[in-house]
């Protein structure tokens, strides 16, 4: 298998998705993209996860507990808003192409980084997973 610039196994063709699988939204989210997903073009990675390293693949570990994160197959990390819109450009749907141009303009752009500013505010006292490996207090304390 081919990997990408950062040697961390991901294979070329697929965009990774850093998300936090404690975390009841974040999961239900990315289950959405993933079944949405026709050409088998995302991957996950959970952050919650015992054995994930946020150095492994050049990130921040206190970042990439706050900050939604992608990877693209060229080795690229992308955040915040930015990354929901390269997940909408890679499911390739004519709803997700239209919401990621709508997205990408200046005023939309905007709009959505201001919320979802608001939202990494609150994501840490969102329900969490019961089952979830680390943060099983109800609600996981971003550092």
């Amino acid at each position: 298998m081919e990997t990408n610039k950062r040697g961390s196994g991901m294979p070329l063709n697929k965009l990774s998705i850093f998300f936090d699988g404690g975390c009841k939204v974040c999961a239900w989210e990315v289950q959405k993209y993933l079944a949405a997903d026709k050409n088998q073009s995302l991957t996950t990675i959970d952050i919650n996860a015992p054995d994930f390293e946020a150095k492994k693949y050049g990130l921040n570990a206190n970042d990439v507990r706050k900050y939604f994160h992608v990877l693209t197959p060229e080795g690229k990390v992308i955040s915040g808003v930015d990354a929901f819109v390269e997940i909408w450009k890679t499911l390739d749907s004519p709803m997700s192409l239209m919401a990621s141009r709508w997205a990408k303009r200046a005023p939309v752009h905007l709009m959505l980084s201001l919320g979802y500013r608001i939202f990494t505010e609150i994501r840490p006292f969102l329900p969490r997973n019961p089952d979830a490996p680390v943060c099983q207090d109800g609600s996981c304390q971003i550092k």
